[in-house]
């Protein structure tokens, strides 16, 4: 007998097993798990619900579970368990004890004796606030712009689609779409950095979501552009005063790390009664008429038409075939010589950029700059200019006799290519590349240019002239520079446009020609006028004291090898 109780008692009780597992699973799990009794009172309750509650256990126990829910939550399970014995999966609000509410799910299940008589309850209830905050953020960054908190693309086409369904219904509701495209964005990211640009965009935020009505909607469709939904027009007047309020609210200047700067937007407007069949339509629409507003001045702001369409089709095609002709080649410069105007001697020649066209001929930057520009296309086109014109100086100073020095070769640049960084570093190397000094060039830059002087832009000019190029300020005088700030910039050469060349030598011309040339005298600076095209005004600038000057009274453009024979021709 006692050898049979001895394996008894080594014996494991399977129910004593699993009561252990259970407590193990009750005290170490993350959820909250509770017991109660058949009337629903808490008998027990393990330290995730604690920690859940923010009860002690004394406090708890003893309480309704009912009483750990939103009172309407806790009502709906109570009807649950009533009607079905369970509740599974419940979404609930859990109060705690400082107030604060929880989102959780609870799972809720009777315990039965063998008879179905219920002994009691046990609950588990999942805390699910986290993943709220995850979905929301989620959602959040589904419909709405991260940096400034304005709704985003999705959004807007959503919203914009609902109301043209109700337009289309014919219940006489009209809105309409603007779109504003931001100019100065690049400039503040290439002069300031991104986060001024990041800075930048926060605030035109902030201002346009004043300066529009409460119940229009104001959206970041993508980078620097920006879109309002125009709700409940009673006519094109509405729309076109909230445009005015825009382009006067954003002329005021914007604070950004500390310097005040500008930006200017074109905006476009499409309409909702003209027939369109989605929001996506409304908003490439509104897109063209800013781009056309932009391009053509319609006072800051266009209402699209058919006609805009066709000619972003034929701007895009420009852009197209720019691209084409950067990879086939079909660029050249030509050269137009600069003369000192008392002796007639070549000194220099611009390199111009042509376009030789497969179809339509050699074409002029008239025909293609503007776009080059808006595309961005103009800094590739300027960089394998700058290669162009270094490679035809290495070839002149290969040509000249031994102690000659070939003329400078003058070339453009943009105000893109200035902004961007390392244009110094490109062009050293270059010159390296080459074997020409930087004195074999001169570089022209637009006063333009200088409307956002910036101490970047000094510093790319300052390392520019660091390697011996020489800087021209070109079409001087048409009214951007402040005269003053001339002082400041590292400037060699005053070119004179050529719409004041072209007033002389009648009576009253020359003014203009001889305020410019009086200011270069005092500032030490060469001068060049541009456009001369008769005898007259070459001696009239003669007279006035003008050093050089170019125009077709000395020679037009010419292709690479007949300037190369003017070039060897005066050395012979």
């Amino acid at each position: 007998m006692s050898r049979l109780r001895t394996k008894r008692e080594r014996e494991p009780d399977p129910g004593a097993s699993a009561r252990d597992r259970y407590r193990t699973v009750f005290e170490h799990s993350h959820d909250g798990i509770y017991v109660t009794s058949p009337r629903g009172r808490l008998v027990d309750a393990n330290p995730a619900l604690l920690d859940l509650v923010g009860w002690s256990r004394d406090e708890l126990i003893g309480r309704r579970v009912s009483d750990l829910y939103d009172p309407e939550h806790g009502r709906r399970v109570h009807e649950r368990i009533a009607q079905e014995g369970s509740v599974e999966g419940a979404e609930v609000r859990v109060r705690r004890r400082d107030g604060q509410e929880r989102a959780c799910v609870v799972t809720m299940v009777a315990e039965t004796d063998e008879g179905g008589k219920v002994l009691g309850y046990h609950g588990i209830i999942h805390d699910v606030t986290d993943r709220g905050l995850v979905e929301e953020r989620l959602r959040q960054a589904a419909l709405f712009d991260g940096l400034t908190q304005l709704p985003n693309r999705s959004f807007f086409l959503d919203r914009a689609g609902r109301l043209l369904e109700r337009a289309l219904f014919g219940s006489g509701y009209h809105f309409a779409v603007l779109v504003l495209e931001v100019n100065g964005l690049r400039l503040i990211n290439d002069s300031m950095g991104h986060l001024a640009g990041d800075e930048l965009l926060v605030r035109l935020a902030e201002r346009l979501t004043l300066l529009v009505r409460p119940e229009d909607i104001v959206a970041r469709l993508r980078g620097d552009e920006f879109a309002v939904l125009l709700l409940d027009l009673r006519g094109l007047g509405d729309a076109e005063t909230i445009c005015a309020r825009i382009r006067e609210g954003l002329a005021q200047p914007f604070e950004v790390v500390g310097t005040e700067v500008y930006v200017r937007a074109s905006m476009g407007m499409s309409l909702s009664h003209a027939g369109y069949g989605a929001a996506e339509e409304m908003v490439r629409d509104a897109s063209t008429a800013a781009y056309v507003a932009e391009r053509e001045g319609h006072g800051g702001w266009a209402v699209f038409d058919r006609a805009m369409r066709d000619r972003a089709v034929a701007l895009l095609e420009i852009e197209n075939a720019l691209r084409r002709a950067l990879e086939r080649g079909e660029f050249a410069l030509y050269y137009q010589p600069i003369t000192a105007i008392a002796s007639g001697r070549i000194v220099g020649f611009e390199a111009l950029l042509r376009w030789r066209h497969p179809t339509r001929g050699l074409l002029s930057p008239g025909e293609f700059l503007a776009v080059a520009e808006e595309s961005g296309l103009i800094v590739p086109m300027g960089e394998w200019a700058l290669r162009e014109a270094c490679r035809t100086a290495a070839l002149w100073r290969a040509d000249a006799p031994e102690g000659a020095t070939p003329p400078i070769i003058s070339v453009n640049l943009s105000g893109r290519q200035l902004m961007r960084p390392g244009l110094a570093r490109l062009v050293r190397g270059l010159l390296e590349e080459h074997e020409v000094p930087g004195s074999a060039l001169r570089f022209e830059i637009t006063e333009s240019v200088f409307l956002d002087l910036s101490e970047v832009l000094l510093d790319t000019l300052r390392e520019l002239t660091s390697l011996g190029i020489l800087l021209s300020l070109d079409d001087f005088g048409t009214g951007y520079s402040s005269l003053s700030s001339l002082r400041d910039l590292p400037i060699h050469i005053l070119k004179i446009d050529r719409s004041f060349v072209s007033r002389l030598p009648a009576a009253g011309g020359s003014e203009m020609v001889q305020t410019i040339l009086a200011l270069a005298r005092q500032l030490g600076l060469e001068t060049v006028a541009e456009g001369v095209e008769t005898e007259a005004q070459k001696e009239e600038l003669l007279l006035l004291g003008c050093q050089h000057a170019q125009g077709f009274l000395f020679s037009a453009p010419i292709d690479a090898e007949p300037a190369r024979e003017l070039v060897v021709a005066g050395w012979v």
